[in-house]
């Protein structure tokens, strides 16, 4: 499995899951649109929501139709999965500028082609393959998370549904030539365990040891493993968010927990921080 800033390659006697992202959601890990399991097939996700420019007050796409000249503003996000990352690549560009009627007509003159398409007012087309390679989410985990959120009533203080922590940091630009950073970002608790894995980016795993603390961490800890799909980020600011839940999906109780952002820019590991942060009961609601 190949993953290239968002696209992959999937080759062999191997299934990779993974997770198409949400164009719409509020942090990068937020709530993603599908969950899928790939086999020998390549994924590509074009949009605008990741390299656009702010111009005043509109958002401009950095895809631009031919046909016109101007920005295509009309597509958020579109996801094409093909046997050849070529085509797939090529068509998830091409359906951004396409209207989902036109998209369609094009993918059947392409066999194998199967996508997603989110227009910018949140309406979403699929073609008539694309349910056959989702996979859907576990049931365990969903009456397990029930369970505590309704059997235990609180008495042990967890983790309230309506409440998040929303994370925002910066990757500078910089003049020249420069590699991109590697970036983890985990939640720990006060002796040190971590809880909750919320981002891995980086392009060469030979070069995770470089980041120091979370591969110590990861040699011995499970973190999740989907691939996610999703537009190629750019240097800028992002925002992450923490459910309260574990990795296994269940919600943690109210405690002290780190906040750790760790970066590695041109093989040169940085600690950036790692702030504490208190649950308590009197959180603010999406604080």
């Amino acid at each position: 499995m190949l993953n290239g800033g968002g696209d992959l390659v999937v080759r062999g006697n191997w299934t990779e899951p993974m997770v198409v992202a949400n164009p719409q959601a509020d942090a990068e890990n937020g709530a993603m649109m599908a969950r899928l399991a790939i086999q020998n097939r390549a994924v590509a996700t074009s949009g605008n929501y990741r390299r656009g420019i702010q111009l005043g007050e509109n958002w401009q796409s950095h895809i631009i139709d031919p046909r016109t000249g101007q920005p295509a503003n009309d597509i958020a996000s579109a996801t094409v999965i093909h046997p050849d990352a070529v085509t797939a690549g090529a068509l998830a560009t091409a359906f951004n500028i396409l209207t989902p009627a036109e998209s369609t007509q094009l993918a059947t003159t392409i066999p194998g082609t199967e996508f997603f398409i989110m227009t910018a007012d949140g309406k979403q087309h699929t073609s008539p393959g694309w349910n056959g390679l989702a996979v859907p989410e576990s049931p365990a985990s969903e009456v397990a998370s029930a369970r505590l959120m309704t059997v235990s009533a609180w008495k042990d203080k967890l983790w309230k549904p309506d409440q998040e922590l929303l994370i925002s940091f910066e990757l500078p630009q910089f003049q020249g030539r420069s590699h991109r950073p590697f970036v983890a970002v985990w939640i720990e608790d006060e002796n040190g365990k971590p809880v909750r894995n919320l981002a891995l980016w980086y392009n060469k795993p030979r070069w995770l040891p470089e980041l120091r603390d979370f591969y110590a961490l990861q040699r011995s800890s499970d973190f999740d493993a989907n691939s996610i799909s999703s537009a190629t980020r750019s240097p800028g600011q992002y925002s992450l968010q923490w459910d309260g839940k574990d990795n296994a999906g269940q919600y943690v109780k109210q405690a002290k927990y780190t906040i750790c952002i760790e970066a590695a820019a041109n093989m040169v590991p940085t600690r950036l921080f790692g702030r504490q942060w208190i649950l308590t009961e009197n959180l603010n609601n999406k604080r």
